[in-house]
């Protein structure tokens, strides 16, 4: 469709409606089929490689996926109703662009895998202050030039759309825990920083906004907590998961109980590290939680 045919022009930097490729065009174009997700994903990578190279290298990337079905990482449909299966080159264009990415800085590849850990996306400020090779603006610049993750809303929050993250967090668990040991730990302590500032507000006249922001930041940091645990970076996570308890029994209505078995894993690797004060917080917290969830024996 004409639309298609425009966007495509406009991200791969065309100066105007013809090109010398018009084969590759038509090519990338008929598989497409003008899904605008893939187009955004897999259009900048033609100012580069050219419409027939793309188109090449998506086919190969969507034959092995399809030759090899576990590699196949699950498609937007999978996470959202869809009336069509435009979606299906999806998976392959955003491997074939995280592949790209890395040649050209794997650090942004990595930052890419790491954001896959935040369903609400993490403040732009809060990421680049962790100050690490990940992190650095660099990283963030090249990632948002590939279009595999945006910035929005008022906190300029960094996320990779939902059926992007599938593809990022399938990754990040194949990486070796040292590669995302530094990143993960400054996130840990960023975010209990935040989570304390946050947490002191709740009674002042910011009180509804502080409580808002704490439930958007609720499942960043549940992900953050398992991948520090599975990473075994646990420096500091027993002051982030007290914190993060606290809050919770203010602000959260229900699934309080749910919190405590991961709480609790929290209090043994903060035990293991030799973390006697991040063990204490989260117990104390942890009984706090118990007593709010009418488990008195447990509090005890």
């Amino acid at each position: 469709p004409a639309p298609a045919r425009q966007l495509v022009l406009t991200l791969a930097g065309s100066d105007g409606d013809s090109v010398e490729d018009e084969g590759g065009l038509a090519e990338l174009l008929a598989l497409l089929e003008g899904h605008a997700r893939t187009i955004s994903i897999v259009a900048p990578l033609c100012r580069e490689l050219g419409y027939t190279a793309v188109a090449e290298q998506l086919k190969e990337r969507g034959s092995e996926l399809v030759a090899d079905p576990l590699a196949q990482p699950p498609s937007a449909g999978d996470l959202l109703p869809s009336r069509d299966d435009r979606d299906r080159w999806l998976g392959p264009s955003v491997q074939l662009a995280k592949q790209r990415l890395g040649a050209l800085l794997p650090e942004a590849e990595l930052l890419f895998e790491l954001l896959s850990i935040f369903p609400a996306g993490v403040p732009r400020d809060l990421l680049l202050a962790t100050e690490t090779a990940i992190t650095a603006s660099g990283s963030l610049s090249l990632l948002l030039e590939t279009n595999l993750a945006r910035v929005w809303g008022a906190e300029q929050r960094v996320s990779l759309p939902a059926p992007v993250r599938l593809v990022g967090d399938e990754a990040f668990r194949g990486r070796p825990g040292g590669v995302f040991a530094e990143a993960v730990s400054r996130l840990v302590q960023a975010y209990t920083e935040l989570v304390a500032d946050l947490y002191a507000s709740f009674g002042g006249d910011a009180a509804r906004a502080m409580r808002a922001r704490f439930l958007r930041e609720d499942q960043n940091i549940r992900q953050l907590v398992e991948s520090a645990l599975r990473l075994e970076t646990t420096a500091g996570l027993g002051h982030l998961a007290a914190r993060w308890l606290e809050g919770s029994c203010h602000v959260r209505e229900g699934g309080l109980a749910e919190l405590g078995p991961l709480a609790e894993r929290v209090a043994s690797a903060a035990r293991e590290a030799g973390d006697e004060k991040g063990e204490a917080n989260t117990l104390q917290a942890l009984g706090d939680l118990y007593v709010r969830t009418h488990r008195l024996s447990e509090a005890e």
